[in-house]
């Protein structure tokens, strides 16, 4: 394998790039999380009830000699500390109680009106503001104007002094309270508003959790931040792939059929000048369908006029032999145990051009067998009486015997099932690989959806590199 014929990131750089792209492929998932938070918001603003509100604003101001600047100044800070403590008398219950008295509302109690009152003593001036909120703008008119004569009241009781003489403050009103036609509450608008932006929020967060709890293999996007190995081929999800039997290529058109033709012409074109001969197919984990593309595969390479042989390596959990409906008495382990000569372990598949090499007799040291000095003899032999050799193998991760084979092959096939591989995984698999000095020969995607860009456009990726 040369030095630079891969290229891999991290695997927190992979995750992070698919948050990117998951971003965009799953918009709808932002765009259906906003649209139900506004839903929400504006069933919200719709129950809640409408509340008005009217302002009045009052002067205020203290005694003084006009002559004198100096206690005219004196005089204007005591109107300010004085502007302070009236807006702390509307919230006491008394003076709800006296705003009570003089609005003449009924049903409702002086506590129920301290609720709603409320008053603003601006800053650095000597204007006091009360604002009373009611069902109706009259009401709450009504009530902020109730309030502010209440307020001239109360201070002039207060400001008064018990020997008699003028009252030391007063207040005027400046600018009655009128009835305000837009509510003050729900503010639709706002809701609706705050709403949309709540629901992108958790939908982008809906996004990255999917990505942090679902690091799933999507598409051939997803291979390309572990490998810069083509993604040779996309097979369709087709039911007829989980038969036991092969592909009949000879049964008019199939997009599974037409997909392992793609996938033979890709791998016959990216070594034109040096024919890979041997081929491993393996898989990160078990169930991804490197079994299922292996005969297929071999198939498809008969179909071209090779002279094809498939070897069954996968000596933990054989299955060629049950695909191909041939017996396994005799097959790879009589072979590398028993030295029977290789031609005595070839069968007929039933498929011109294709041969099979059962897995053979159950071997208690799989591992031992595949890694002897008769293996790298038999796969050699294997090599020179055939075309192509098609090789299936356990999983990379659980077991050794993939990475074992792999050294009498020209490169490996890796199958990645969309929506089911672990990117985690196949990273780890990748990293065995690049450890042992294993060529990745090329991915393939396996059961994808044949509405899928993967399936549409994967099979020619690697023209497009070539001509990169």
């Amino acid at each position: 394998m040369n030095d630079d014929s891969r290229f891999r990131i991290s695997q927190s750089d992979a995750v992070g790039r698919m948050w990117v792209r998951r971003l965009f492929t799953d918009w709808w998932v932002v765009v259906i999380a906003s649209l139900m938070a506004a839903c929400a918001a504006l069933a919200f603003s719709w129950t809640q009830p409408v509340v008005f509100e009217s302002s009045v604003t009052l002067y205020v101001t203290s005694g003084t000699d006009g002559e004198n600047p100096n206690a005219a100044y004196q005089s204007s800070l005591a109107s300010q500390q004085r502007v302070e403590s009236y807006a702390h008398l509307v919230r006491t219950e008394s003076f709800a109680a006296r705003t009570l008295a003089l609005s003449g509302l009924s049903d409702v109690t002086p506590k129920d009106v301290s609720g709603l009152l409320s008053s603003d003593a601006r800053l650095d001036t000597v204007l006091l503001s009360i604002s009373a909120q009611g069902p109706n703008p009259n009401q709450a008119a009504h009530l902020a104007n109730s309030a502010a004569r209440a307020m001239l009241e109360y201070v002039k009781d207060l400001e008064t002094p018990a020997s008699g003489g003028p009252a030391l403050a007063k207040l005027t009103i400046v600018s009655p309270a009128t009835p305000e036609s837009v509510p003050v509450s729900p503010r639709t608008k706002r809701n609706v508003a705050y709403g949309v932006a709540v629901g992108a929020v958790i939908g982008l967060l809906l996004i990255l959790l999917l990505v942090r709890f679902d690091t799933r293999v999507r598409s051939s996007d997803d291979l390309r931040e572990l490998s810069d190995s083509p993604t040779l081929g996309a097979i369709p999800s087709d039911p007829t792939l989980g038969n036991v039997s092969s592909l009949d290529f000879g049964r008019g058109f199939s997009p599974a059929a037409e997909a392992y033709r793609h996938l033979r012409t890709n791998i016959s074109f990216v070594r034109v000048d040096d024919p890979v001969g041997c081929l491993v197919v393996a898989s990160a984990s078990p169930g991804e369908g490197k079994t299922t593309t292996s005969m297929n595969l071999a198939a498809a390479f008969s179909e071209s006029g090779l002279k094809v042989l498939i070897i069954d390596a996968d000596l933990r959990r054989p299955r060629l032999h049950e695909c191909f409906g041939v017996s396994r008495e005799i097959g790879l382990t009589s072979i590398l145990r028993d030295d029977i000569p290789l031609a005595d372990g070839i069968q007929g598949t039933g498929i011109p051009g294709l041969d099979i090499i059962a897995s053979g007799p159950t071997a208690p040291n799989p591992a031992e067998l595949l890694g002897s000095n008769r293996a790298e003899v038999v796969f050699s032999e294997a090599k020179r009486a055939y075309d192509m050799v098609i090789v299936d193998v356990p999983p990379i991760l659980p077991v050794a015997d993939g990475l074992i084979v792999s050294r009498y092959a020209g490169g490996v096939l890796v199958v990645v099932r969309t929506g089911f591989s672990s990117i985690h995984d196949l990273s780890k698999a990748v990293d065995i690989l690049d450890t042992g000095n294993v060529d990745i020969f090329g991915f393939v995607l396996n059961d994808v959806a044949s509405d899928s860009g993967s399936y549409r456009y994967d099979y020619v990726s690697i023209d497009s590199r070539d001509n990169a």
